[in-house]
């Protein structure tokens, strides 16, 4: 299902048109000996570092070995209707009957994989190891998941990314959060926006679910110019949903701006 970015030919670049090199009747002899030092310079580079696969370690696989890409399963219907738990039929226990646009702020959440074994460590390598070159596999990821799912989930106006921590930025160098939606958006050709911000407040980590649902509640505030997404349809992105009580309070804080409907997509759910 998923395709394998290429590595020595082109690249995306931010308006998701393939940039790179040209066919050889597009350039001169300049234009050739460039192109034939970059391929020279690219197999230097694969010798001196040969890619390996980013969860196992084998040598030759750039991102996933063929092994660990044939483990890297996807949650199938039935899921509830409302959060995207698996398993379920309808509606989950803690979605039940309740009004879900009163109760719940986010219309809609989904996740692609269940947060274990090679997606687990891919997405740790990604967020806490800072491996940001996955970035582009993982957002392949989402807008597959995108291209293939109902019409209703690519009929958004704007992207947005649920914030992360700073500090963890920090550490790392970059959002991951939004290298993830930064890449939906431009295969979407939707506006990337960032009405949302993190505030100081300890972790969700380690967190029970009702803790979650009050803490989420304290971490999230609007961004100045947040009322950009009044009557908009907004796609939020995310990595992981554990509880979607962050889920839950940035769609809060969207529909407060006047979003008109919030649906959130998330790589993997803790289950």
């Amino acid at each position: 299902m998923w395709r394998r970015p290429s590595i020595t030919g082109a690249s995306t670049g931010s308006t998701g048109r393939r940039v790179g090199l040209a066919l050889p009747g597009q350039i001169g002899a300049g234009g050739r000996a460039l192109q034939e030092v970059r391929v020279c310079v690219a197999g230097a580079a694969d010798l001196l570092w040969p890619p390996e696969c980013c969860v196992c370690g084998r040598a030759g696989e750039l991102f996933f070995c063929q092994s660990c890409r044939d483990m890297l399963g996807i949650i199938e219907p039935p899921c509830c209707v409302r959060c995207g738990l698996p398993g379920v039929r309808a509606s989950c226990p803690d979605c039940g009957e309740a009004p879900w646009d009163k109760s719940h702020p986010c219309d809609a959440m989904r996740q692609i994989a269940v947060y274990e074994g090679v997606w687990r460590e891919a997405i740790h390598r990604f967020k806490y190891d800072g491996m940001r070159c996955l970035a582009g596999e993982l957002g392949m990821m989402l807008t597959d998941w995108l291209d293939a799912a109902p019409v209703s989930w690519r009929e958004v106006d704007v992207v947005a990314a649920v914030p992360g921590r700073l500090l963890r930025c920090w550490e790392i160098g970059f959002y991951h959060a939004r290298e993830l939606a930064a890449r939906a958006a431009a295969h979407l050709e939707r506006p990337l926006v960032d009405p949302v911000k993190r505030l100081a407040g300890p972790s969700q980590m380690g967190l029970s679910r009702e803790e979650r649902l009050l803490n989420a509640k304290r971490l999230y505030g609007l961004r100045r110019g947040a009322e950009l997404v009044a009557g908009k349809r907004v796609l939020l992105i995310d990595d992981v949903v554990t509880t979607g009580a962050t889920a839950q309070a940035v769609s809060a804080l969207l529909k407060h701006s006047g979003a008109a409907h919030v649906r959130m997509l998330a790589l993997a759910r803790s289950v």
